[in-house]
């Protein structure tokens, strides 16, 4: 059976368009979570979380989601224009039938998501905004792992503070693909921005789909963690005290690389939580590096032979 249910739509209002309604820029956050139908309760048991939506843009994108693990993402709904349906279908079919990010098919089952075709002028009145990548998704987002769980998995960590910019965010998290591969986890704390904000799933390049990530509450309860993962923290600064990262030897541990916020950078209580305080030298006429560019550059340094 077919892994997508392909129906063409040519109605503005029609309701299955919901989720990818005016999505402009302003509008970056995820769409909140799936409205399960009410009925009367009966068990006394919690109800388990319920999925969250979020917005994929961008062929390459929308791959990565159906490549993503299916106990963490799925594909809710497709929406393409006749032209990039034409090019992606047998594709699409392929990776969604392989893939682990949908439910296994059973020979009674439905599709495991639609997909729908619509002119490109359609798509982006519902959109808002000039559709020119050809294809959107919304995907489900199921319960992820805690801090802890992330800390025990990986061999190295970028720890992200107060990172309220979706470029930055989006770009940590290609940067941790890239160089550090299913080695690598991310932690945010509570005040960071969405990694599955639209803008920041579109700067990783879908990469926030294989990269494990989870928020932390506090420094203090962090760092006892993060050491009995093995993990040393190092706080990124400019400050000419750090050690230049350039001089630092072999670790003898595993990587907790500590980022905050450009301008204020990280905050006391991050940097009193660190082993170590970690420098790039720069030409002193320069402020500082962007935050991707540093911690891209610590990564290298620490992961790659």
């Amino acid at each position: 059976m077919s892994a997508f249910r392909v129906e063409h739509l040519e109605n503005l209002q029609d309701p299955r368009l919901d989720p990818f309604r005016e999505l402009r820029e302003n509008r970056v956050r995820r769409l909140g979570p799936v409205k399960a139908p009410s009925s009367p309760k009966t068990s006394s048991r919690a109800d388990p979380p319920e999925p969250r939506l979020f917005i994929a843009e961008g062929e390459f994108v929308v791959r990565q989601l159906l490549l993503a693990r299916r106990d963490r993402f799925r594909v809710r709904a497709m929406l393409v224009s006749p032209e990039r349906f034409d090019r992606v279908h047998a594709d699409f079919e392929s990776l969604a039938q392989t893939s682990p990010s949908q439910p296994a098919p059973s020979h009674d089952a439905n599709p495991r998501f639609d997909l729908f075709v619509a002119p490109s002028s359609l798509i982006e009145q519902v959109c808002g905004f000039d559709f020119h990548r050809g294809i959107i998704a919304c995907g489900e987002e199921l319960p992820g792992p805690t801090a802890s769980q992330v800390a025990n998995d990986s061999a190295v960590l970028l720890v992200l503070e107060d990172l309220t910019n979706h470029d930055n965010v989006g770009g940590l998290f290609r940067v941790a693909r890239a160089l550090g591969g299913s080695r690598a986890g991310v932690l945010l704390s509570p005040r960071c921005c969405d990694p599955l904000y639209r803008k920041s799933i579109r700067v990783s390049m879908g990469q926030v789909f294989h990269v494990p990530f989870a928020s932390f509450s506090t420094w203090e309860s962090l760092a006892p963690q993060l050491h009995g993962a093995g993990f040393r923290l190092f706080a990124m600064t400019p400050d000419a005290a750090a050690t230049d990262l350039a001089q630092r030897g072999g670790l003898g541990s595993k990587p907790a690389i500590m980022l905050g916020s450009e301008g204020p950078g990280l905050t006391p209580e991050a940097i009193s939580s660190a082993d170590e305080r970690i420098r790039i030298a720069i030409d002193p006429a320069a402020d500082s590096l962007n935050v991707v560019t540093a911690g891209a550059i610590a990564l290298h340094r620490f992961v790659v032979p």
